[in-house]
């Protein structure tokens, strides 16, 4: 139905299925669900195992080593990498992209079950996790009140908000830091234990066994039956005072207030909680698997406005961070984008036609063609977000190509046909063949994207979609409804004049009498002209080898981190106090600070799960969120000149994740792993490496990733004194743990809540080395109280609180930033490393790693693209030779490409690595044209460099105005303004300055290189 005679001959027929298509397109467009980035399946697996009292070295040895080497077997397993701290191992197993992570779970779970019986008989049953970039918060409130304390604020937050935010369609958690947890606390003194003749553990099995409600079956009485309950819990503090927990010498009973002071308090603080430098209690709330984050966020906020409505000021609930608010400016950024791109193109038509009308025709290929997308979108499920949206952004300039091509060819058969009926339907006809052979050319470079691996085949997937369908529905137009409007009276646009744009006609003239001549000059030096091809190609890889090269660009989310480290065995109390002095600066920065929020110390709740910082209470974070328009670099340089305690370490982390999971394990330039199987060894070898790093200028913010070696006293245990003692390492262990942690005894009911009642020494009996001395353990047989002097002896030393491990080898991690490229990091490790031992190696790792495959993978993509394309072009001219030469075009736009990157100060990424496979397939377009047009005048009885000049003077206009719109149409992208731009940009940056550097080649370069071989054809005929 819809070829071109149709669509012209049944115009309402025509206009009423593009009408059609419009409406269905607004429909879809409504309804698409707002989103960041697409969805995304990462191919890594987490076994948490616990294991409870352990140290770092028994859990790597125990528990790590054995699940990592029988996970190793796994199929697809790629990397393997182990974190062991006290009491818990996490391992976690890469795979790699594509790999079915339902299936990869299930294997996993079976390998560790297979191993279950080989672990320590303590070990929990370890919990196998898929990874989730949804797990991380969508939304962090800061809660506040003036009416209650902070115990009852926590209580408050934990009953009314914590329950109704979780209510909410699409939240999956809620988690609550800060504030103070109410508990019972016994503090023992070990003077008064110790002439009682009363240990720990006896007090503690005396508080569990007297705190019970329990059931003890049932009575009848008068056909009445009866529960009995029997009722001993504690009701209030003062039984548990009373509570005997000995004899005394005498005969008389021990109660527990006579060896302790019992307080109603509340827990030890592991964390802290700052909003804009004042305490609060921060809510961080999780979203569900495949639920939209800006649909999720919106229903939180209207929530959190009836909660504070509700509260009428009692307690005030603010939004402190909301990745909605990120994704709707970026995505209303990059639709601003494409709708300035649509109407430069515009312009840009017109000023080439003069004529309004034909300058609406082409342009109407964009919205349509965009409705187009819309439609399968929706049919597809494909979110709108960056990826899917900066497809149609890229596409917008290409969108008219066909169009432009068309509609210049009816124009020109307009002069000399009797009816426009026929000059639209033979100007079409004559370049029917070309504006499709264009059309696959630009569009079977996407095909090689489903081989790339790794998060660039992942991501882009829906790029090539949304592209691909926008190409295809604007040849559609370009081929039906194009002929038709260029039929039709569309009188009212008709009218407008623009006269004003006949002088730019008669720069045009001159430009092409210009080019004209020059090209008729250049005709007898094209073995010159030609031999400077190789040399121009051969300069863009040198710039390609110096340009920098990174997995992702770096985007500006107007937000960083800054990373506070007090010495190794410092107090909540005392990193608090270095944490206050840092955000005293903040504050003095208001005027470019929009809030901040910090973490002291961790929650312990989350304490196994949350591993990516390795938060103790001597670390501290700081999250800045600045008011727009600051550039994130430019305040850290000045706030790098505040003034902070020199006892504390000050890091700024500046890699803001845009990719969740990717971005966000790695904050710095570069990650820098060190291997080697002796830990003291390994520590020694990374604090050399740091040092040398350190006196290189161009390398900053240098840190050890794998933390400091924490302080700890170590008791060296007699053996044999400690068993004619009667005691056991075990009793040892756990009486300690008890003494100097605490333990839980038992729990205070007060109605449906439940507060731990725990036991520990008082404060000054566990104050330092030497309270140990004074501690004792009792022999359960003889009755009697035995000092840790008797047996002990205590060491002081440092040790590894943390265990890192790759590929079933011990590594340490240093991260870094640095302007310099990865080839002259790598020369610098390299240098390092041979002054070292061979059993300890250095090596980049982390996104660069990453960054290597990805773009290794888009390489080979960039050569199957070629592939394509000449397969695409030699069914076209049923020619084996002249898709070669039409190819020469495309190596041309490597040396463009490598000249806009290091120009606009960008790197080589999957973004703009995409970029150039886009070109591959843009930059023959114009190629296409030309020598389509060189064989239609050869036909036509031109002589060789007739048809060649005229054929080129002839076709200067349309490859300058496609040319143009897409490039002048890429420029609102290039610049990057506003929010989440820069992960567009280098993409725009590639196809504008490679596809301008093409384009000027192009048009001088191809047509010298088909006449020299032609003329040899002629030769070797003749």
């Amino acid at each position: 139905m819809f070829n071109t005679e149709n669509a012209i001959k049944y115009r309402v027929t025509t206009l009423m299925v593009f009408a059609g298509i419009i409406l269905l397109g607004l429909i879809s467009f409504s309804r698409l669900p707002l989103s960041l980035l697409p969805d995304i399946e990462f191919p890594e697996i987490t076994i948490v195992t616990e294991y409870k009292n352990v140290s770092s070295k028994e859990i790597e040895h125990l528990v790590s080593r054995p699940i990592e080497e029988a996970v190793a077997s796994v199929s697809g397993a790629k990397d393997i990498t182990s974190i062991s701290s006290e009491g818990v191992s996490i391992v976690k197993v890469k795979f790699n992209w594509g790999k079915n992570m339902d299936f990869a779970a299930m294997e996993v779970r079976e390998k560790v079950d297979l191993i279950k019986g080989t672990l320590p008989q303590d070990v929990k049953k370890s919990i196998v996790l898929k990874y989730n970039p949804s797990d991380r918060p969508v939304l962090s409130l800061s809660v506040n009140s003036s009416f209650y304390n902070k115990v009852a604020l926590r209580e408050f937050v934990n009953k009314e908000i914590k329950p109704s935010l979780e209510r909410i369609d699409g939240v999956a958690s809620a988690n609550i830091t800060g504030g103070l947890v109410r508990e019972i606390q016994v503090h023992l003194d070990m003077g008064r234990l110790y002439a009682n003749n009363l240990s720990i553990p006896e007090v503690i099995d005396a508080i569990n066994l007297a705190n019970y409600n329990y059931p003890a079956g049932n009575l009848k009485k008068d056909k009445k039956e009866y529960i009995i309950r029997v009722m001993g819990e504690f009701e209030n503090i003062d039984q548990i005072k009373e509570l005997i927990v000995g004899t005394g010498q005498k005969g008389q009973p021990v109660y527990l207030r006579n060896v302790a002071d019992i307080i109603d308090s509340f827990k030890e603080k592991t964390s802290a909680s700052h909003f804009n430098g004042r305490e609060d209690i921060n809510l961080s709330l999780q979203k569900e698997a495949l639920k939209n984050t800006v649909d999720v966020c919106a229903g939180i906020k209207d929530r959190i406005h009836e909660l504070n409505q509700k509260f009428e000021g009692k307690v005030q609930l603010n939004i402190i961070y909301s990745q909605a608010d990120y994704i709707k400016s970026s995505i209303s950024n990059l639709i601003t984008a494409a709708v300035l791109g649509g109407i430069i193109a515009f312009f840009i038509l017109l000023v080439f036609l003069k004529n309004f009308k034909s300058s609406s025709i082409i342009i109407i290929s964009i919205p349509v063609s965009i409705m187009v997308v819309f439609i399968f979108m929706f049919i597809k499920k494909i979110s709108l977000n960056m990826i899917s949206m900066g497809g149609i952004a890229i596409g917008i300039g290409m969108l008219v190509d066909n169009s432009i091509v068309v509609l210049e060819s009816i124009n020109r058969k307009t002069r000399s046909s009797r009816t426009l009926h026929q000059a639209a339907l033979s100007g079409t006809m004559e370049v029917k063949t070309s504006v499709i052979a264009s059309t696959l050319t630009s569009i079977v470079v996407f095909l090689p994207i489903i081989f790339v691996r790794g998060i660039a085949g992942s991501i882009f997937g829906e790029l090539a979609f949304t592209i691909s369908v926008a190409l295809a529905s604007s040849l559609f137009i370009s081929l039906s409804l194009i002929p038709l409007l260029s039929t039709m009276d569309i009188s009212f646009l008709e009218k407008f004049k623009l006269g004003f744009l006949n002088r730019f006609d008669l720069w045009y003239r001159k430009f092409e009498t210009f080019y004209y001549n020059l090209l008729k000059q250049l005709v007898p030096h094209k073995r010159r002209v030609i031999l400077s091809g190789p040399i121009i190609i051969l300069a863009g890889i040198l710039l390609f080898l110096v340009v920098k090269k990174e997995l992702l660009p770096h985007v500006d989310k107007n937000e960083f981190r800054i990373k506070i480290e007090a010495p190794a065995g410092t107090t909540l109390e005392n990193t608090a106090k270095f944490v206050t002095s840092v955000e005293q600066n903040l504050l003095d920065h208001e005027q470019d600070i929009r809030s901040f929020y910090t973490t002291i110390g961790y929650n312990e709740e989350n304490l196994i799960l949350n591993q990516t910082e390795q938060m103790k209470i001597n670390k501290a974070l700081i999250n800045v969120i600045l008011k727009k328009g600051v550039k994130t670099k430019a305040f850290i340089e000045k706030f790098k000149k505040s003034r902070f305690h020199e006892a504390i370490k000050v890091s700024y982390l500046t890699t803001p994740e845009i990719i969740p999971g990717i971005s966000s394990s790695q904050k710095k330039d570069y990650l820098i792993m060190i291997t080697g199987p002796e830990l003291g060894r390994l520590r020694d070898k990374t604090d050399d490496l740091m040092r040398s790093l350190e006196k290189h200028p161009q390398i900053t913010d240098i840190e050890n990733e794998s933390g400091e070696p924490s302080l700890e006293y170590q008791l060296k245990i007699d053996r044999e004194a400690l068993s004619s003692l009667g005691l056991n390492i075990k009793l040892v262990a756990e009486t300690l743990q008890a003494l100097i942690k605490g333990k839980t005894a038992s729990f205070f009911r007060v109605h449906d809540d439940e507060y731990d009642i725990k036991v520990r020494l008082r404060e000054e009996d566990r104050l330092n080395q030497y309270s140990l001395d004074q501690m004792f353990i009792k022999n359960s047989v003889y009755g009697i109280n035995v000092p840790l002097s008797a047996f002990v002896t205590l060491v002081e030393d440092r040790g590894e609180s943390t265990i890192f491990r790759e590929n079933q080898q011990r590594v340490m991690y240093i991260s870094c930033n640095s302007k310099l490229s990865t080839g002259r990091i790598d020369h610098l490790l390299k240098r390092f490393e041979k002054t070292g031992s061979a059993e300890y190696d250095v090596n980049l790792t982390g996104m660069d790693k990453e960054s290597r495959s990805s773009i290794k993978s888009l390489m080979f993509a960039f050569l199957l693209s070629i592939i394509f394309i000449y397969m695409i072009l030699a069914s076209q001219f049923e020619s084996l030779v002249k898709p070669v030469l039409i190819m020469f075009s495309t190596p041309l736009v490597i040396t463009g490409v490598g000249l806009g990157l290091i120009l606009t100060g960008n790197s080589i990424n999957v973004i703009s690595a995409i970029g150039l496979i886009m070109l591959s397939g843009i930059v023959v377009n114009n190629a296409i044209v030309l020598f389509e047009y060189f064989e239609i005048l050869r036909k036509k009885k031109y002589s060789l460099i007739q048809a060649v000049l005229e054929g080129c003077r002839i076709r200067l206009r349309p490859i300058m105005m496609t040319s143009l719109t897409t490039i002048f149409g890429l420029i609102p992208l290039a610049i990057g303004l506003g929010e989440g731009s820069e992960l567009q940009s280098p993409m725009a940056v590639s196809v504008i300055s490679g596809l301008l550097f093409a384009s000027v080649l192009t048009l001088i370069y191809m047509p010298l290189v088909y006449l020299a071989v032609e003329e040899k054809k002629i030769k070797t005929r003749g």
